[in-house]
């Protein structure tokens, strides 16, 4: 088992199985944390620029949906339109008739 020591020169890493004091200069143990953070940074950057980018290829795809929804309620609109002035013009014939 290894237990780090710090002071405020320096940090200790010292071996329980072992009298052996390795010295580690700060500077070096926060490079290697800093190597880790800017690795993991990178990674999160990557990752967000896929999601933005799979987000705006949804949304393409959802307002073309869109586009295609409305222009098919239009079409049903109008028709239901013209089938109601149809239905009206055939009742007042036949009531017309039945008089």
């Amino acid at each position: 088992m290894y237990y780090l020591i710090n002071s405020s020169k320096s940090s200790v890493l010292y071996c329980a199985s072992s009298p052996l004091f390795l010295c580690i200069h700060p500077n070096r143990i926060l490079q290697e944390q800093n190597v880790g953070l800017h690795q993991s940074l990178l990674k999160t950057a990557v990752r967000m620029e896929c999601l933005g980018e799979e987000f705006m290829s949804s949304q393409k795809l959802l307002e073309a949906e869109l586009q295609r929804t409305r222009m098919e309620l239009g079409n049903l609109t109008e028709r239901f339109k013209r089938y109601q002035t149809h239905r009206k013009h055939f009742l007042f014939k036949i009531s017309k008739n039945v008089n």
